[in-house]
């Protein structure tokens, strides 16, 4: 049993526990990145991962992404024998496969594709991706020509003292109605996030994402209490199961930006927060996928309530390379603005596995 969104609510999609579709396949897909991704973590220069599509007695076929940022995992001779088996139907390695986030949202998707969300094709607002460090100043005039008017921007990829000049700045040259989004990716310290408190109040900033160390989980909610801006989960919420809840449970004030391309099937972190009214407080962020998994986050971007701008606005990734990998780079988007035309193209291009 599964769910598809429909409105502000998942509803159950039955399927026979016993049928199986006639035909699955799987491919492996490799991009060159048109300007390589840096963040605290390291420098990404390429987007691989796994497509899949299945098709079931009198439907067309159903294509899915499996789309980390990396690798699949240190494991990769596993899962490649994960996917032999649930290409070769065997019922079994659904299961398995569920267990692996990246790999669970992906069946998620095969399972609920083609499900409405709320009967409209509701459009979302997008933010764009700010190079790290004194590049974002350059870029930002020709994404505000495009109508973007949010911006996320990595830090903690320079020392803070440098980035805080680079962020006033940044800040100073932005229209009034323009708001930032900052993503430590986890490397400041606390030292270096109360530095930046003073330069963050009264600065035209959303949020700050994951700014604390790993491991600091008590002194982030502490922080979250008490900061000039919102602070807002990532990581954090992929290290343990059920990880929504658990932050639930402990009165998360801030927001909740979820990939759901490496979160598992949907309603797992949709259903709890859902309960208990903060589907409203979710930013969804793209993991670069390709046009196929770009059409499922378009899908659940439009049935989150609210005119939150999601962090779909990565279509330049792939400049430069086949257009059709990724969303298009607009500020706003909808599922129409995407070719369904070219979901079987991008999966004809893609490498056997």
């Amino acid at each position: 049993m599964t769910f598809a969104a429909v409105g502000r609510k998942l509803v159950k999609v039955e399927k026979d526990p016993n049928s199986l579709p006639v035909e699955r396949e799987v491919k492996r897909f490799r991009r060159t990145l048109s300007c390589p991704l840096e963040n605290a973590r390291g420098t990404y220069r390429e987007k691989t991962g796994y497509l899949l599509r299945e098709r079931w007695p009198g439907e067309g076929w159903r294509y899915a992404e499996a789309s980390p940022l990396g690798t699949i995992s240190r494991e990769e001779a596993a899962d490649l024998k994960l996917l032999r088996s649930w290409q070769e139907n065997q019922a079994r390695s659904v299961r398995a496969l569920a267990e692996h986030p990246v790999f669970g949202f992906a069946l998620w998707c095969l399972a609920n594709d083609g499900a409405p969300t709320d009967g409209a094709d509701r459009r979302v607002s997008c933010s764009s991706l700010l190079p790290a460090g004194a590049g974002a100043l350059e870029k930002m005039p020709s994404l505000l020509r495009q109508g973007y008017l949010t911006f996320k921007w990595k830090v903690g990829v320079h020392e803070a003292a440098e980035e805080i000049r680079m962020a006033e700045k940044l800040f100073s040259a932005a229209p009034a109605e323009v708001t930032f989004r900052l993503d430590a990716n986890r490397s400041w310290s606390e030292a270096e996030a109360r530095l930046w408190a003073g330069a963050l109040r009264g600065a035209p900033v959303d949020y700050v994402e994951e700014p604390l160390w790993p491991g600091k989980d008590q002194e982030m909610l502490k922080l979250a209490s008490n900061y000039p801006v919102p602070l807002a989960l990532d990581e954090r919420l992929r290290e343990r199961d059920n990880g929504v809840a658990w932050w639930q449970s402990r009165n998360w004030p801030g927001f909740y930006v979820i990939k759901p391309s490496l979160s598992g099937p949907v309603d797992r972190w949709w259903k709890p927060l859902r309960a208990k009214g903060e589907l409203s407080r979710v930013i969804l962020s793209s993991a670069l996928e390709t046009a196929i998994g770009g059409r499922h986050l378009l899908k659940l971007a439009s049935a989150l309530p609210g005119e939150r701008s999601h962090g779909l606005g990565v279509g330049e990734a792939f400049a430069g390379e086949s257009p059709y990998m990724g969303l298009p780079e607009k500020a706003n988007l909808s599922v129409s603005c995407l070719d369904e035309t070219l979901i079987p193209t991008v999966w004809k291009e893609a490498e056997p596995l």
